[in-house]
């Protein structure tokens, strides 16, 4: 099968532009991709006023999980103390849902039935990355479904760690 002269057009963006999806830069560059005819100005004009508004990202914190959430109560009603969202690996900017002193870091997997991102290829490398490191770097690792935190197996297992 072969490409397109606007895929490959596209393949080949400048860097500034990588961030862009297909779509938004065939909307952005008219003209530029091979082939693509280009509208006059006072069309193209129009045309980007019709478009939706661009959502800024919100820098607000992350909800919390159904898990996360089940997890923290249940260790705060067994007096066991904790941190939430725990960066540990600062120049990656690597957290972990849950750290507890001394070295004991606590994940919380969101969407393992529904195929979410830690059930997908790409996010599931990722996290390998993420939990090598945290082991290199001397901490121990202990994941969790949500599942498994209503079930009340997760903290069973933590209350079995702790001296």
């Amino acid at each position: 099968m072969t490409e397109s002269p606007q895929h490959a057009a596209w393949r080949n963006r400048p860097t500034h532009e990588k961030h862009l999806s297909f779509a938004e830069w065939l909307r952005n560059s008219p003209g530029r991709a091979a082939g693509s005819p280009v509208a006059p100005a006072s069309l193209r004009s129009t045309a980007k006023a019709r478009l939706p508004p661009q959502r800024a990202r919100s820098k607000a914190p992350k909800k919390k999980s159904p898990g996360e959430e089940g997890l923290a109560l249940a260790l705060h009603v067994n007096g066991i103390e904790f941190e939430r969202e725990y960066e540990f690996a600062k120049p990656r900017k690597y957290r972990a849902d849950f750290f507890i002193q001394p070295n004991l870091l606590i994940e919380v997997e969101g969407g393992t039935w529904s195929g979410g991102r830690h059930s997908r290829g790409s996010g599931m490398e990722e996290d390998m990355k993420k939990y090598n490191l945290a082991t290199k770097l001397g901490f121990s690792l202990l994941r969790y479904s949500t599942a498994m935190v209503k079930s009340g197996d997760a903290i069973r297992d933590i209350m079995g760690l702790l001296p």
